[in-house]
């Protein structure tokens, strides 16, 4: 039986409102998770909890069986790392100099590490360039890179692929599929699920209200009653599976 890395339980004492909604969830080592939901679902808050920034007492996540709360900052940033929508870094930071702050989490860091996550983000022509010279895909790409030169057990994004056209955020998704270390990540782009993941997490006024494949959550009730869609199968002439959308009546 394989031992869950992460345990996370979410209660409310009845006095005071929180953001998200009682319930329990588990997630193994290894795992590549999407976290989707409309606005305001308590995506972007269940990530924060994971990442150890909402210290909510309602909110209790472990890992390895400790938790999250008696870790302090710098074990956290060992252990993850956590790519928000947006990163408000000092646009004349040259890249590499941005992705080199990963030294900052991981003792004897080097700068091979930097130098192998942008390869593996396809921005080794960007390093030499400031942040504020680059498109946002660009930034993104090398915000991703700096997380993977953490060189981190844990991954956390919300929602990566922002400022990304198609082509670059289906190459994302596969990178992110292929690394070898829990990924939970919060996608806005439904069509792209299927590349990227095989378990999903459905929430909803910010209660979890589905943890399934896509194919179960995409075909069920909940899915149309909270995204007002209808997920219809497609098969492509190269044998991949996809979803169209269209607004459920």
């Amino acid at each position: 039986m394989t031992l869950p890395l992460i345990q996370v339980n979410v209660t409310q004492d009845g006095q005071s409102r929180a953001v998200l909604q009682p319930f329990r969830a588990e997630i193994v080592e290894g795992a590549h998770i999407g976290v989707i939901g409309p606005n305001g679902a308590g995506k972007t808050t269940f990530l924060r909890a994971l990442a150890g920034l909402d210290r909510s007492p309602h909110i209790s996540v472990a890992m390895d069986g400790q938790k999250l709360s008696d870790m302090p900052r710098q074990q956290i940033a060992r252990l993850m790392a956590f790519l928000p929508q947006s990163d408000e870094a000092d646009r004349t930071f040259r890249a590499r100099d941005y992705i080199s702050l990963a030294r900052l989490a991981v003792p004897g860091w080097h700068k091979g590490l930097m130098q192998a996550a942008a390869a593996t983000c396809g921005i080794t022509d960007l390093l030499d360039r400031q942040l504020g010279a680059l498109s946002g895909g660009e930034r993104q790409k090398v915000m991703l890179a700096r997380c993977l030169a953490q060189q981190p057990r844990i991954l956390l994004l919300d929602e990566p692929t922002n400022h990304l056209d198609v082509a670059s955020r289906i190459k994302i998704l596969h990178l992110l599929r292929e690394l070898p270390i829990t990924v939970i990540c919060v996608l806005h782009d439904l069509a792209l699920v299927p590349e990227f993941t095989s378990r999903l997490l459905l929430f909803d006024k910010g209660a979890l209200i589905a943890d399934a494949s896509p194919d179960t959550i995409f075909q069920s009730d909940d899915f149309r009653t909270t995204f007002r869609l209808t997920a219809t199968e497609i098969t492509g002439d190269d044998g991949r599976r996809g979803y169209l959308f269209a607004p459920h009546p």
